[in-house]
């Protein structure tokens, strides 16, 4: 297809505006760790279970803290006079991780969450009767209105919060309003601040500066935000602003931290206990570090929205990193969007011929509304082919670690459920990975390759590796 000059114009520089998007779950570049505009943890599945109550607590690669309750008190000594017996749960909803947690009942209490200032982290789940949740059932995230029943902004979107780690385990950093009465006081003029309007889209970048005076290394992040964002895109940067600017640069070649197509994303992912085969994983945050957070949220509501984002990271001994990831970007080609017509259907496939050894650790297919399927897989050099990746709705965007302990929910493409395969995935030379973008254009004209929900669209497996690099922009089209 051949486009006219402005046509061209655009999609250049639409291009090069998502390429800062070629990224992982930890920064960008082949040498240095990305950030993949993705979840780490799908919020209905791929879900690891606890020990059991006999068995010795999973290693998390964390100290476990000993100031906290639930990680080293018994429990018997925390619960005091409001113990809660099982008379008004039904039954077994003590083993369901999205009971409330002021309902289990004491013998499931890994720790009383009531009144906690910091979230403990460590390996004893809140509710040791149920498996690990990333949302609802994880001492690296607890939520606010857990801890505080009566906490309250007046927004929506407060089951998001998360307490922070306590100083001495790790720091909380993110974007977050001065007051929630007048969020956009100090926002200058001509600067859409933390209030996001009704019917508005918007790409803007955030900055704040790490509020730590030395430099440490960390691995294990979580991420949760407001809804109303397609993705969240972290990159330490060299800039010295401050605050909400019209600015949309996505730090193309920056090193990243954490990232999210959704408003949970979680490292390590789907999982409390860090998989062996990622317990050399790191980075380094310098000390005053300034942070961009690239943002595209929108609003189709009636009401106002407020931007919001909370980041826990957890502190890491720098003598255990050994190991650092690259990212993994392979576009489709942005041009074959264009050529989609008014009410066509159209079954964008490509391929990667994969050259070295690759390790594939995450995985996340990124796409706008118009696309109804993403889906992605592996055909060996001996012809044998392994489904990898499935995701049918573009709202709730999963990524899917592959490693030797997470489980992946299994995918059913007649029913449209999202899943991947399980284990460690690893690939080489004469492999091909593949990756399908199924789409119809619900607009009275073509479509555009643009970073816009509803009327522009994308085709892009994202995610992260160790090893060789992987075809970046080298795609051959198979249909």
């Amino acid at each position: 297809m051949s486009l006219n000059a402005k046509a061209h114009g655009a999609l250049i520089g639409l291009f090069a505006l998502v390429l800062g998007a070629c990224s992982s779950e930890d920064g960008s570049g082949d040498e240095t760790p990305l950030v993949v505009p993705g979840n780490d943890q799908p919020m209905a599945g791929n879900l690891a279970t606890p020990p059991a109550d006999d068995t010795p607590p999973v290693d998390t690669g964390m100290d476990q803290p000993t100031d906290v309750p639930g990680n080293d008190t018994p429990v018997d000594d925390m619960m005091g006079d409001d113990a809660t017996d099982d008379t008004d749960l039904p039954a077994g909803a003590e083993t369901d991780p999205t009971t409330p947690l002021d309902q289990i009942p004491d013998r499931c209490k890994g720790f009383d969450v009531l009144g906690l200032e910091y979230s403990p982290g460590g390996s004893v789940l809140p509710n040791t009767c149920a498996p690990f949740h990333n949302v609802l059932n994880n001492p690296y995230s607890i939520r606010c209105i857990d801890a505080d029943p009566s906490y309250d902004t007046g927004w929506p979107g407060d089951e998001w919060c998360i307490l922070p780690p306590d100083p001495e385990l790790g720091i909380q950093i993110g974007v977050h309003p001065e007051s929630y009465e007048n969020p956009d006081a100090s926002v200058p003029p001509g600067v859409l601040g933390f209030v996001l309007p009704a019917g508005t889209e918007v790409t803007q970048n955030y900055y704040a500066s790490v509020p730590n005076d030395q430099a440490f290394s960390f691995y294990r992040e979580v991420l949760r935000m407001r809804t109303g964002s397609h993705h969240i895109i972290n990159t330490m940067t060299g800039s010295s602003q401050s605050g909400w600017t019209n600015s949309q640069d996505t730090g193309l070649g920056a090193e990243g931290i954490i990232g999210s197509q959704r408003p949970d994303s979680d490292r390590p992912t789907g999982t409390l206990e860090v998989p062996p085969e990622n317990a050399g994983h790191g980075q380094t945050m310098p000390a005053g570090q300034n942070i961009q957070y690239n943002m595209h949220h929108f609003n189709f509501s009636e009401e106002p929205m407020l931007r919001e984002i909370w980041i826990n990271i957890w502190f890491k001994d720098a003598s255990e990193i050994t190991e650092q990831l690259g990212g993994i970007g392979i576009f489709g080609n942005p041009a074959d969007l264009f050529a989609i017509g008014p009410g066509e259907h159209a079954e964008l496939h490509y391929v990667c011929d994969v050259t070295g050894n690759t390790r594939i650790v995450t995985l996340n297919g990124h796409r706008h509304s118009h696309t109804d399927r993403f889906g992605a897989w592996i055909e060996r050099a001996n012809g044998e082919v392994q489904s990898v990746y499935e995701s049918f709705e573009y709202q709730d965007m999963p990524t899917y670690q592959y490693d030797s302990i997470s489980q992946n929910p299994v995918a059913d493409l007649d029913a449209r459920i999202d899943g991947a395969s399980s284990g460690l995935l690893e690939v080489g030379p004469g492999d091909e990975i593949h990756f399908v973008c199924d789409i119809t254009n619900r607009l009275d004209t073509n479509l555009r390759f643009a970073n816009q929900v509803d009327t522009g669209e994308m085709c892009i497996l994202f995610g992260s590796r160790t090893g060789s690099s992987l075809c970046g922009m080298n795609t051959r089209r198979e249909n």
